[in-house]
């Protein structure tokens, strides 16, 4: 187990979990706000998504992990870092739609990213988010993360954030 919040577990990434991947990021709702991600589903299953993220947790980086809940042991999503799209560790969860709007994002990326910057070190990250997921807008700020610019990625229109560590000195 990576950590654990009141309702949730995440937890490290294994091949079992290739099937729930796959099934959240080429979901309609989910896939609509990364198109990147979701193509590299489709080639095998999800197993080459999860054996990347098993290559960063071996190199002592931080990767993308499940979340389940404590209570039914149930796939809720995926959380963690990647740097798939730029050449800097950027902040992601994708969940599944039916747990959109219960508070899940925020209890499970706040600690996350306590343990980013304390115990990785990191010394800033960053998010991308949708210019139209509001939700996600809105979560990233309740973050403590700024806008920094915009961009456009697979002809959509993106916002940038970032967080800088404020546990280091510069």
């Amino acid at each position: 187990m990576f950590f654990e919040t009141e309702r949730f577990i995440v937890k490290a990434l294994e091949e079992q979990d290739a099937n729930n991947c796959v099934q959240l990021l080429l979901h309609p709702d989910v896939s609509e706000y990364n198109p990147a991600t979701s193509k590299m589903m489709k080639s095998d299953g999800g197993l080459a998504y999860i054996r990347c993220n098993q290559k960063l947790y071996d190199s002592d980086k931080i990767g993308m992990h499940a979340i389940y809940t404590k209570q039914k042991n149930h796939f809720v999503g995926i959380v963690g870092f990647h740097d798939f799209l730029i050449d800097e560790l950027e902040l992601g969860i994708f969940l599944l739609p039916e747990f959109w709007g219960k508070g899940v994002a925020y209890e499970v990326c706040k600690p996350l990213l306590a343990l980013a910057f304390k115990k990785f070190m990191l010394p800033h990250c960053y998010a991308r988010a949708s210019a139209e997921n509001s939700g996600s807008i809105g979560l990233l700020k309740k973050l403590g993360l700024e806008q920094i610019e915009g961009d456009s990625l697979s002809s959509k229109s993106y916002v940038i954030f970032k967080k800088k560590n404020l546990h280091l000195k510069n």
